[in-house]
């Protein structure tokens, strides 16, 4: 299965954590939602794009059941 998405890092305010966009490739029946991940408390820009690359690296694709 193809990835169908981007995430991109996104940041908040100084001192609130980082979080995770996702931009859709296609609809996966949300509309015009937008899907975050909100990150923990303490995550920085570092950690949000590792995370951000391995989600790219793995292939993984996100749908609604």
């Amino acid at each position: 299965m193809k990835r169908n998405y981007v995430a991109e890092v996104k940041e908040r305010e100084d001192g609130q954590p980082c979080f995770l966009y996702l931009n859709m490739d296609s609809d996966i029946g949300l509309g015009s939602k937008t899907i975050i991940i909100d990150l923990p408390e303490g995550t920085g820009l570092a950690e949000a794009e590792t995370l951000r690359d391995a989600l790219h690296r793995s292939g993984a694709s996100i749908r609604l059941v």
